[in-house]
């Protein structure tokens, strides 16, 4: 399985590395100008978030369906590396999540920064620059509920930003001091609330969109259910995945998961 799972990594690096060099600014304006058309011809608001779907689950949907509640929902879908770990692919490469994301219910799937090669900050600031590329309007993002969160959801909800740094968690605007640390979740959007304000006051991109907090399940974890796709174990993990997802790994493995699995090793580093 080993020798299997890490060629499947290897070539979709390939892959990626192929299509990323054919790319142009010439993609963007189509891209752009088609979004535009659907809002006109709709009456639609922009929706945009950026996840990592690995895979799609029912917190995923969740919020999804949330946001796609506003208007035209584009998911933002990084590759090829998590940002949990450097040099770490995802469990399963960008197509079959995208697959993933179109039949919960996604209305448009673009790739993202890859995240797993920059630093938080620097990948941030590329979410925050193609969300202002492609217009978006809505971000929706879940959270974890506590005291902290939800004075932040208050001052973002009032026009205020929020200030990360390590160990102070404060609002730009009045200088109140929220709290030292936060929970991961929450602390994307503050930091995705920092950056926002930064670009704009270095760039003028005078780029505001409204953030649309969506409260996070509880009892999914993605480490789970990546170990048990990864040993087959599928009727484990059935309350905690959509439907769809289910159907999107059970036809791209035709039974065989070895077949999809991406994974790279640490004794091998060297030659990928």
């Amino acid at each position: 399985m080993r020798d299997r799972v890490l060629k499947n990594f290897l070539r979709d690096r390939e892959e990626i590395i192929r299509c990323s060099s054919g790319r142009d600014k010439k993609n963007i304006e189509r891209f752009r100008k088609m979004l535009a058309e659907i809002k006109e011809d709709r009456g639609i608001k922009v929706v945009a978030d950026y996840t990592e779907y690995n895979p799609l689950h029912l917190g995923h949907k969740h919020c999804l369906e949330r946001g796609k509640k506003e208007g035209l929902f584009i998911s933002v879908l990084p590759g090829p590396l998590e940002r949990s770990g450097r040099g770490i692919p995802y469990l399963l490469d960008r197509y079959i999540r995208a697959e993933m994301a179109i039949r919960a219910g996604a209305d448009i799937v673009v790739e993202g920064p890859p995240m797993g090669i920059m630093g938080s900050g620097q990948y941030m600031e590329c979410i925050v620059k193609m969300f202002h590329t492609i217009g978006v309007e809505i971000i929706p993002r879940g959270y974890i509920r506590d005291s902290s969160m939800e004075r932040i959801i208050d001052l973002i909800n009032r026009g205020y930003h929020i200030r990360v740094k390590p160990y102070k968690i404060s609002c730009i605007e009045t200088g109140e001091f929220i709290c030292e640390k936060l929970e991961i979740d929450n602390y994307i959007i503050a930091s995705l609330s920092y950056t926002i304000y930064k670009l704009n006051r270095r760039y003028n991109l005078n780029f505001h969109p409204r953030f649309l907090f969506v409260e996070r399940l509880e009892g999914i974890s993605g480490s789970k259910i990546r170990e048990c796709i990864y040993s087959g174990r599928f009727q484990e993990i059935r309350d905690i995945l959509p439907e769809t997802t289910l159907e999107v790994l059970e036809e791209y493995s035709g039974g065989d998961i070895e077949g999809i699995i991406l994974k790279r090793f640490e004794d091998r580093i060297l030659e990928t």
